[in-house]
């Protein structure tokens, strides 16, 4: 293994998958350097152990055993993952809400290189578990009582969807307000947060708010929010018939 190299291993059923990942990261990705592949997740698990790699590719859906059960292997993992899949819309966004990358396949060269360059800037693997835990719960939800996992200062957080009353923009940074009182702040935009959380009753008030209307008391004539703990939150103008019409459906 050359100093500086990515120590990679690819753990997917599909010998095609096996092929097209070592093919194009040996052509996009030069740091990277496979150092096996894998079957299915019992001969995955013997490969971790064998050359206990940075980042591992990993399938979902495998016989005997998925790719969670793989990792439920470990009780604080010392690697990345990214997950390799073709696996339905709930389950990818149950990855999405736990701040998990992953690839469709047929894998694409693009998002094959982000998803590498994603792990360069964040090798951190001390939340991994963190991020199963929260995975496994909504996995388990059928799409109701989601967490999700955001990046706080003090390493990574799962949070409830229904305990966040609104989030506040704030440049690059995002910080939510929680139904404890509690505030934590997420070094992401609220554009992002506004995209994952657009299917789960959150709607864009204003360029600088983004509310659960779950917890939506009503709106004045001046078009204020009325949140827990007397906050009002203005609504642009530009937003307040559509906000309007959404309280009113989801009452």
């Amino acid at each position: 293994m050359n100093k500086g190299k990515i120590r990679a291993i690819i753990i997917d059923d599909d010998l095609f998958i096996h092929h097209q990942l070592r093919d194009k990261l040996s052509e996009l990705c030069e740091d990277v350097d496979v150092a096996g592949c894998a079957e299915n997740a019992l001969e995955g698990l013997a490969l971790i152990k064998m050359y206990k790699p940075d980042l591992v590719f990993l399938d979902i859906q495998m016989p005997e055993a998925t790719g969670f059960d793989l990792l439920n292997q470990f009780e604080q993992p010392d690697f990345s993952v990214v997950f390799v899949t073709s696996y339905n819309e709930y389950a990818i966004q149950a990855l999405r809400y736990s701040a998990l990358d992953y690839l469709l396949k047929p894998v694409k060269g693009d998002e094959l290189v982000s998803a590498v360059a994603r792990f360069k800037s964040r090798r951190d693997t001390s939340y991994l578990k963190v991020q199963i835990d929260n995975l496994m719960h909504n996995l388990s939800k059928n799409g109701t009582e989601f967490r999700v996992v955001v990046p706080s200062r003090n390493g990574d957080v799962s949070m409830d969807i229904d305990d966040i009353i609104w989030c506040q923009g704030d440049s690059n940074y995002t910080h939510f307000h929680l139904k404890n009182s509690q505030k934590i702040t997420v070094s992401k935009t609220l554009k992002e947060y506004d995209e994952l959380l657009s299917d789960k009753d959150f709607v864009r008030v204003h360029k600088s708010y983004l509310v659960n209307l779950k917890h939506v008391a009503g709106i004045s004539r001046d078009d204020k929010l009325q949140l827990p703990g007397s906050v009002e939150l203005e609504v642009a103008k530009r937003r307040v018939r559509e906000v309007r019409e959404r309280l009113r459906s989801s009452g």
